[in-house]
C-alpha cells in the first residue's frame, strides 16, 4: 500500500472540516454496547488498497451520514457514540461495503484509517443450472440449480452475476482490510471473543438488471476456503464458522467448516462475509507512540502481529483488544512521512496474556529513519487565542500530505530538515495558511513555527464553500458540489427563499437548490407546503428535478447570518420529476449539508 495519499491543492483548501476526541480508560468488556455515550470527533481518510483516496463514498455512524471529500477525508464533529465501540459504515457504488469498528476517544479526536477493497472476481452463471465459481486464489462457491430468489423470496431465472472476495491472513495489509476491522465476535454461547482468521469470503449476487439477488428459501450453497501454506500445519480438522453481522460489525458463530486437504468447506444459507476462525478470550493492549524529544506521535498505526491495528490519539496513546491465551506476538508503530517515506518503531514482544488482562506495551519510539526534527506550532484566532481545527501539511510539488486535528491550539509533528512545507488550517468558514522551511541542522532538533491564524472568512480565488448532496440508491450519481453563491429574498417575518447555485465540473454536474423557509432566524423548519426544497441538478450530463414530497418527513435545519455565512443541513424523502431518467430508486432518501456566504 502506498504510504501516503495524493492531494490536489484546490480541493484541499475547500475542505471545511473539523475534528476532535480523548481516551476512555474503561477496560470492561467492549463487545456489547454499554448504553453509555461519550462525545467524540471522528476524523479519517478512506483509501483503497493502493493508498489512493476514495472520493464520494457515503460514511455513516449513529444514523448520521457524510460524503468523503476529494481527498477521501470525512468528519463527524462532537457526536455522541457508545462509550465502548463505535461502528462506521462505508458505501461506494461498484465496491463492496465496508465496516470499521473501534473504541472511541472520549472528548478528544478519534482517528480512523479505513481501507475499501475492490471486487476481486466476477462470473456469470445460469440460475436454472447453478454451478461452481472459483477464484484464482482457490476460493469457491458451489450453487445448486434454481438456487436464487429476489428480495420477496420468489425463485428467479436468467443470468446471475456472482461477485467474490477472498481475504487470507497472509494478505498484504490484512489488519487494515478485514471487514469490521477489530475481529470482535460472539460465540454460540454469547461470550465475547476475538478471532484468528483462517480465511474469509464475501459473495454478492446480482441479476441482469443489477438488482441484488439472494439464496432461495431452504437452499444452501457450499463455500470453499483455501488454507495458506503458513497455516497448513496448525489448521484443525474442523473450525468454527462465523458470519459478519452488518448491524453490529460483530462476527457471529454459525456452524463449523470441515477441512479437506488444503481447504475448508461449509454450507451456508445466506451471504455476507463468512469466516473460518479460531476464537480466543479477550485481553487489552495499551501503550504510547513517541517521537523526537519524547513528543507524542498522533494518527500513527500500531500493528499487532499483523492481524490487529490500532491508531494513536493526539497524545500518542493507543489501546485495543488482543487475543488472550495465544502465542507471544509482536507489536510495532508505523507512520508515513510527508515526504513519502516510512518510519518504524522498534518491535516489542508481547507475552502470552491471560483472559481479561490489560498489558501496557513499553513506549514505541521513532528513533531512526529520515533526519526528522520536532516542529511545534499553535493554531489561534485573529486575537491570538488558542483554537481547534484541522491542519493539513503539504510539500509543494509533491502529491503527498499529512493531516491532524488540533485541540486547544498547540500541535507538534516531525518533519524533514531543509524542506519547505505549506500549512493550511480549516474550521467552518475560516481558514489560515502559512509556509515554513524546516531548517534545524540535525536529527531531533526543535523548530518553531509562526502562529497559524484562523482569520480569513473568504477563501482564496477559485475555491468555494462546500455543498454536498446524497440521494440513496443512486450509486455513481451521488455528487458533491461546491456552492458558488447564496442569495436570499424576504424578511424574518414573511415567507423567504434561499437559493444555492453550484457546479462540479469534474463530474459534469451542476445544480440550483431552492429552499423556502418562513423565517431567516436560526431554527429548525419541518418540510411541508410552506418549507420545501426544490433541486434542479444536472447529474453526469442528465437534467433532473427533485422535490421534497412527504410533508413532515424530516427537518431542514438552517442557521443563517444576514450578510455573513449560511450553514445548515437537510434530509428527508424526495421524488424525481424527470421522466427520461431511470429513477427506479425513488421515492428516495435525500440529505445534504451546505456552507456558503450569503450575498443578499
Amino acid at each position: 500500500m502506498k504510504p501516503f495519499l495524493k492531494y490536489s491543492l484546490a480541493p484541499l483548501i475547500a475542505i471545511c472540516l473539523l475534528f476532535a476526541c480523548n481516551k476512555d480508560e474503561d477496560n470492561t468488556s467492549p463487545m456489547s454496547t454499554s448504553g453509555e455515550k461519550v462525545k467524540t470527533t471522528i476524523v479519517g481518510t478512506l483509501i483503497d488498497v493502493l493508498g489512493d483516496p476514495v472520493v464520494g463514498a457515503t460514511v455513516t455512524v449513529e444514523g448520521m451520514s457524510t460524503v468523503t471529500t476529494p481527498l477521501g477525508i470525512f468528519l463527524f464533529e462532537n457526536i455522541n457514540v457508545d462509550s465502548k465501540r463505535l461502528i462506521l459504515s462505508f458505501k461506494k457504488a461498484g465496491k463492496p461495503d465496508q465496516l470499521y469498528a473501534c473504541k472511541p476517544v472520549s472528548n478528544e479526536v478519534t482517528y480512523v484509517k479505513p481501507v475499501m477493497i475492490e471486487y476481486e472476481y466476477s462470473q456469470v452463471i445460469a440460475a436454472n443450472t447453478g454451478g461452481t465459481v472459483t477464484t484464482a486464489d482457490g476460493a469457491a462457491v458451489v450453487f445448486p440449480s434454481n438456487a436464487f430468489a429476489d428480495a420477496s423470496g420468489q425463485v428467479i431465472s436468467g443470468n446471475i452475476t456472482v461477485k467474490m472476495n477472498l481475504i487470507n491472513h497472509d494478505d498484504t495489509n490484512f489488519s487494515t482490510i478485514v471487514p469490521g476491522r477489530d475481529l470482535r465476535a460472539k460465540d454460540a454461547a454469547g461470550d465475547d471473543k476475538i478471532l484468528f482468521s483462517y480465511g474469509m469470503i464475501n459473495v454478492e449476487l446480482y441479476d441482469a438488471a443489477g438488482q441484488k439477488v439472494y439464496l432461495a428459501p431452504g437452499v444452501t450453497a457450499q463455500l470453499v476456503f483455501p488454507i495458506t501454506s503458513a497455516e497448513m500445519g496448525s489448521a484443525p480438522a474442523t473450525i468454527p464458522l462465523w458470519y459478519l453481522d452488518t448491524q453490529t460489525a460483530l462476527w457471529k458463530e454459525d456452524g463449523t467448516a470441515t477441512r479437506n486437504g488444503n481447504t475448508y468447506s461449509a454450507n451456508v444459507s445466506h451471504f455476507t462475509w463468512w469466516n473460518c476462525d479460531y476464537p480466543y478470550p479477550l485481553a487489552t493492549l495499551q501503550g504510547r507512540v513517541m517521537g523526537c524529544n519524547n513528543s507524542p506521535v498522533a494518527n500513527a498505526i500500531v500493528y499487532c502481529n499483523a492481524y490487529q491495528a490500532y491508531v494513536t490519539d493526539n497524545m500518542g496513546y493507543f489501546w485495543g483488544d488482543a487475543p488472550a491465551q495465544y502465542n507471544p506476538f509482536q507489536v510495532y508503530g508505523y507512520k508515513s512521512s510527508i515526504n513519502n517515506g516510512s518510519n518504524y518503531t522498534q518491535y516489542e514482544l508481547i507475552p502470552v496474556l491471560a483472559a481479561g488482562q490489560t498489558y501496557t506495551v513499553p513506549d514505541l519510539i521513532f528513533s531512526s529513519g529520515m533526519p526528522l526534527n520536532n516542529t511545534f506550532g499553535k493554531l489561534v484566532d485573529c486575537n491570538g487565542n488558542n483554537q481547534s481545527g484541522l491542519v493539513v501539511v503539504t510539500e509543494p510539488g509533491t502529491n503527498n500530505y499529512d493531516y491532524f486535528y488540533v485541540n486547544a491550539g498547540k500541535y507538534s509533528l516531525s518533519l524533514v530538515n531543509g524542506t519547505t512545507y505549506n500549512f493550511t488550517a480549516l474550521k467552518n468558514s475560516l481558514y489560515g495558511q502559512i509556509s515554513a522551511t524546516i531548517n534545524a541542522p540535525s536529527n531531533c532538533d526543535v523548530d518553531s513555527l509562526n502562529d497559524l491564524a484562523l482569520c480569513n472568512a473568504t477563501f482564496p480565488a477559485n475555491t468555494n464553500f462546500q455543498l454536498s448532496i446524497q440521494i440513496s440508491g443512486l450509486g455513481t450519481f451521488n455528487s458533491g458540489y461546491y456552492a458558488t453563491n447564496c442569495s436570499a429574498a424576504g424578511n424574518a417575518t414573511t415567507h423567504g427563499v434561499i437559493i444555492f447555485s453550484a457546479i462540479d465540473s469534474a463530474n459534469n454536474s451542476s445544480g440550483l437548490i431552492k429552499m423556502n423557509t418562513d423565517s431567516y432566524s436560526p431554527g429548525t423548519f419541518t418540510w411541508d407546503s410552506t418549507n420545501a426544497i426544490l433541486i434542479n441538478v444536472n447529474l453526469n450530463g442528465t437534467p433532473v428535478t427533485i422535490v421534497s414530497d412527504t410533508p413532515g418527513s424530516s427537518d431542514l435545519v438552517i442557521t443563517p447570518s444576514v450578510g455573513g455565512y449560511v450553514t445548515g443541513s437537510f434530509s428527508g424523502i424526495a421524488i424525481a420529476t424527470s421522466p427520461t431518467f431511470p429513477w427506479s430508486a425513488f421515492p428516495a432518501v435525500i440529505s445534504g449539508s451546505f456552507e456558503v456566504k450569503r450575498d443578499q
